[in-house]
């Protein structure tokens, strides 16, 4: 059963994880793209809320899925935000859903020579795993 069925219950496992985007690509999102690429790979859906006390999530789809995916792309490709690259080219795509739009990034489990996948970390200026 696919995230986008309608009888799917919304939760997050072990390779998914859910993030809001309200109206840009979120800075956890490298964070997760670092342990899905150095573990066994997973998906981030972008435009899913969690609310904080029930733990429960509701769909609300992102504001400008393309810019999303741009930003997406052009900081992955950022050798001082992301130590290696590992998303494939149809990995990452923009999934419609009634009127609400999601983005949907696929993130593969890294080869072994190009583990560990590091992300740049602004509060402890360096790169991290």
């Amino acid at each position: 059963m696919s995230f986008f069925d309608d009888n799917y219950v919304l939760a997050e496992s072990q390779n998914l994880e859910f993030k809001e985007a309200a109206g840009q690509l979120p800075d956890d999102v490298w964070e997760t793209y670092s342990a899905f690429g150095n573990t066994e790979g997973g998906e981030i859906v972008l435009g899913v809320r969690e609310d904080k006390v029930t733990h429960e999530f509701s769909l609300v789809g992102v504001e400008d899925p393309r810019g999303i995916v741009d930003a997406f792309w052009e900081t992955v490709r950022n050798p001082k935000k992301v130590s290696r690259d590992i998303t494939l080219p149809d990995s990452v795509r923009v999934i419609s859903r009634g009127d609400m739009e999601f983005v949907s990034i696929e993130v593969p489990r890294a080869e072994r020579d190009d583990k560990p996948v590091m992300v740049y970390d602004r509060r402890s200026k360096s790169f991290v795993a």
